[in-house]
């Protein structure tokens, strides 16, 4: 999935204050609302790598329900393949299964109706292992924006030849392509990496037809959200679905609260400023900085100042000023130069 650089939160914590250079801002927060008895947590993460009961546990304790993994040709990261007992490790933790298929995708020339044919033969072998009800999905990554939209087109159009209809097709990638994808009837699903600077993300996830947004990916540093040694990412629902094609341990097809889904949507903002400090008490501290087009969960107000979670664990990691924060539907455009805290 899409990697980041970054530097350490630690080493951040030691820097001090300055001014930051700011793009243009949204209003003020106002109309955030914080509801008694709504979760804002995330639902959904995804992982490359092999889970563990370590790793598992706090994750479901902090309200995760689903969790992504893969089917590939070969484990270029340890467990990346899911096998039968972790999947049913996994359901005996209270979570339900995603799937993703990833081989080789940032490949030049990756994309035909060839290789489309034969990883969906691929992905139909290792459904029918693991046991993936018919009518749940399967997500294809296409790794790159440097593809062009014709192969990608293409190759999905024969994954659905193969399926037949009997799982439903989903588009991981640059907004571009999974837009493209979508509207030609190739893909039903679109999961759009996060991946600002790619082709189309900001149109597409603008205009609001997506269905998944990986708005964090490469959290290692959280007791909660990466025990175990495992790495992961974590994913935003659109509010106008309510399903990506998940199942549980009853072979049913995951359906998710719309106002869980609608409320967790609401408090994820984009960051608005070209790299906006990230401070201990509102006005205080520089503790380290944020970057434009990524996203913070607002877990708190306090006057015009935001107190955000960066790594998703739903605890606050400090304040920013609430005009530099945009709501999912106006994210900014890109800026490069600014360095990504490690999570």
């Amino acid at each position: 999935m899409a990697l980041s650089t970054a530097i350490s939160r630690r080493s951040l914590l030691r820097m001090g204050g300055g001014a930051l250079a700011a793009a243009a801002v949204s209003p003020k927060l106002g109309g955030l609302a914080f509801a008694a008895g709504r979760d804002s947590r995330i639902r959904i993460v995804d992982t490359g790598h092999g889970t563990n009961p370590d790793f598992l546990r706090p994750l479901a304790a902090n309200g995760v329900q689903t969790i992504f993994r893969y089917y590939a040709q070969r484990d270029n990261i340890p467990g990346k393949n899911i096998t039968v007992r972790e999947r049913d490790m996994i359901f005996e933790h209270g979570l339900s299964i995603a799937i993703v298929y990833q081989h080789e995708a940032r490949r030049p020339g990756r994309f035909t109706t060839a290789t489309g044919i034969e990883d969906a033969n691929f992905c139909l072998g290792r459904a029918a292992e693991i046991g993936q009800p018919y009518g749940t999905a399967i997500f294809f990554a296409i790794d790159s924006d440097a593809h062009t939209t014709n192969e990608v087109l293409a190759y999905l159009a024969s994954v659905n030849e193969v399926f037949a209809g009997r799982y439903t097709v989903g588009c991981y990638g640059a907004g571009g392509h999974c837009a493209a994808a979508v509207a030609t009837g190739v893909a039903m699903m679109s999961w759009i990496a996060e991946a600002p600077a790619w082709a189309g993300t900001r149109a597409f996830i603008n205009s609001g037809g997506w269905h998944l947004y990986q708005n964090k990916t490469q959290i290692e540093d959280s007791p909660i959200m990466s025990a175990g040694r495992v790495p992961i990412d974590t994913n935003i629902l659109n509010p106008r679905f309510d399903t990506i094609g998940a199942f549980d341990r009853y072979g049913q097809r995951v359906v998710y609260d719309p106002a869980d889904v609608q409320y967790a949507y609401d408090r994820r903002r984009f960051v608005a400023a070209t790299t906006l400090n990230l401070r201990n008490r509102p006005g205080g501290d520089a503790i380290g900085n944020l970057c434009i087009a990524r996203t913070v969960h607002v877990v708190d107000m306090r006057g015009d100042w935001a107190e955000v979670d960066i790594n998703e664990d739903g605890r606050g990691d400090g304040f920013v000023a609430a005009e530099y924060l945009r709501p999912l539907n106006q994210m900014p455009a890109y800026v490069s130069g600014c360095q990504l805290m490690s999570v």
